[in-house]
């Protein structure tokens, strides 16, 4: 069953993205690598994937 709401990390997306820097050595490289992946797509950005960027750029701001 997956998750979707209107918060930022309440979907499948972002929780998927924290899971993946839960267990990071370094969670801040990780996210800047991982949004700046999605910046650099010239195609059309599947929704778990913006979903995902969505949460990432939470995080970043509120770093």
């Amino acid at each position: 069953m997956g998750a979707w709401d209107l918060g930022p990390f309440d979907n499948d997306g972002a929780l998927d993205l924290l899971g993946h820097l839960d267990g990071a050595a370094d969670p801040a490289a990780d996210l800047a690598a991982a949004l700046r992946e999605i910046l650099d797509q010239d195609d059309y950005v599947e929704g778990p994937d913006m979903a995902g960027a969505v949460a990432m750029a939470c995080l970043a701001v509120a770093r």
